[in-house]
């Protein structure tokens, strides 16, 4: 059985650049395009995360709860990844 070829935005994104091709394809089943809205919350502090971003467009605030207000301790955007608790927790 063939699988399907990663798609562009995943050959594109700075994260694969240099990965042999054969580890391209073999996370590209795993990959799949989401859209979030602005100001949309992807999940919280102390939630389980099961999944591993890659960014490809727009900015993504990761912010913690600190003296019950929010703050912001990074911004990422465009070529940049977050969700890594998924991959090293996993």
């Amino acid at each position: 059985m063939k699988t399907a070829a990663p798609s562009p935005q995943l050959l594109k994104h700075p994260f694969v650049a240099g990965l042999p091709t054969r580890l391209i394809e073999e996370l590209a089943p795993l990959a799949r395009e989401t859209h979030f809205a602005p100001d949309q919350v992807i999940f919280r502090e102390g939630e389980d995360c099961h999944d591993f971003y890659l960014v490809v467009a727009g900015r993504v605030a990761l912010e913690i709860v600190s003296a019950g207000a929010p703050l912001r301790v990074q911004t990422v955007s465009g070529g940049d990844e977050f969700g890594w608790s998924a991959v090293l927790m996993g």
